[in-house]
């Protein structure tokens, strides 16, 4: 099995067709590139991805990546015809990479799409809705309260409730929707650490949070037509885990895996699952619990 890290350093002994790729003019943005359905600190690049899964492995065999971040190796292994497998100790991480690797029928996305923003727009102008006390009805209402202008903060509820009362096979897509939009709807400008670092914005924005979801669903549609078009529907399916590699790496037979791929969690860059705390709120995530196992985390950087 061959280990390999996308740092690029290459060992003497690999195949010469890795000596011979001009790695400088990969990871351009390329219409398979699902970054930006969602940000993630540090995502790694598509196109190294698919070079090293096609040079390193056969159609068939089994892809991990221990360090899965939002499934770029997965989607590409995918994408190439081998199985994949992948963890990540952010539960946010797990969930977009479970949502970018679902494998979808267009006509029946495109009905609970539709669906759903039907129901998000009944929803939000119900008078039993409006007329609810926040403080009950969001979930963490209070530390929300200080992220998002209330107008914004009643349009995430409408789409939070619409989501959570229509489940269906394609909710996972929903919920990532949703997850990568909170960043962008809230009234914090400026570096991600601003938000891994707890500190509110010092006035609040109204931001159309309904506008914000359906662009994303959109751009979602769009990458995934592209992507099924490529994915391989293998018999054996994906896994993906919400769990420190060690744990997961545990539970996998021996054997089981023909390459590993992984781009390691750098030091001192910003904490993967404390800039993700906005989604923690909704979705009542422990900030502690997962940060406590997170290897890149800025260990001396004071939390709060």
């Amino acid at each position: 099995m061959y280990e390999m890290s996308m740092n690029l350093q290459l060992a003497p002994n690999l195949p010469s067709d890795l000596q011979e790729v001009d790695w400088g003019l990969l990871g351009a943005v390329s219409p398979r590139s699902q970054q930006r359905l969602h940000w993630y600190p540090q995502s790694g690049r598509a196109e190294v991805a698919g070079v090293l899964i096609g040079c390193l492995s056969s159609t068939g065999e089994r892809v991990l990546d221990p360090f899965c971040g939002i499934g770029t190796t997965l989607v590409e292994a995918r994408r190439q015809g081998r199985r994949s497998v992948g963890c990540d100790v952010n539960p946010v991480a797990a969930l977009v990479t479970r949502a970018r690797t679902l494998m979808i029928d267009e006509a029946l996305w495109d009905e609970y799409a539709d669906m759903l923003k039907r129901k998000i727009m009944k929803t939000y102008f119900d008078e039993t809705f409006m007329s609810e006390t926040p403080e009950t009805s969001i979930p963490n209402f209070k530390e929300n309260s200080l992220w998002y202008e209330r107008v914004t903060l009643g349009e995430l509820s409408a789409i939070w409730r619409s989501i959570d009362q229509h489940p269906n096979s394609y909710t996972v897509i929903a919920q990532a929707a949703f997850s990568s939009i909170l960043r962008s709807a809230s009234s914090r400008r400026g570096p991600a650490n601003r938000v891994a670092d707890n500190i509110h914005p010092n006035s609040l924005t109204y931001r159309s949070a309904i506008g914000l979801f359906t662009t994303q669903l959109e751009a979602h549609r769009r990458g995934s037509r592209y992507l099924n078009r490529e994915l391989k529907a293998l018999a054996a399916g994906d896994t993906v885990a919400c769990e420190t590699a060690f744990q997961f790496l545990r539970t996998l037979p021996d054997d089981d895996i023909d390459l590993a791929i992984a781009e390691l969690p750098s030091l001192g860059t910003v904490d993967f699952v404390r800039s993700q705390r906005l989604t923690s709120l909704w979705f009542g995530w422990s900030l502690a619990d997962y940060s406590a196992d997170e290897i890149g985390a800025q260990i001396g950087r004071a939390h709060v």
